[in-house]
């Protein structure tokens, strides 16, 4: 009946409130559950018995992640290189890369 329903959309509200919901209510529920992802700014943590099994999130962070990760993994290299005495000046660096 309806108080299953209605059930149903208290958990899933107080589910999105915590940042976490239950792959079912993906399911039943997906526009929604994408929608809250969006406005929210952050990640939906997807869990199963209590455990984290996916993330739901925009793409638009999604793609914000990718580039802080590629950005920080470039300036891990870059320090590496610095650290193993890969190195050029700031002017060698300017005529490699036409700056001149």
């Amino acid at each position: 009946g309806t108080s299953g329903f209605w059930l149903s959309v208290t958990l899933l509200n107080r589910e999105l409130r915590h940042g976490c919901c239950a792959p079912r209510r993906l399911e039943k529920n997906p526009g929604r559950v994408v929608r809250h992802a969006v406005e929210a700014g952050r990640p939906l943590l997807l869990t199963s018995r209590g455990r984290g099994v996916a993330v739901v999130q925009s793409l638009s962070e999604y793609e914000n992640t990718q580039e802080e990760r590629e950005f920080m993994r470039a300036v891990v290299e870059g320090i590496n290189d610095l650290e193993s005495g890969r190195d050029v000046s700031l002017t060698e660096a300017r005529r490699r890369l036409g700056l001149n």
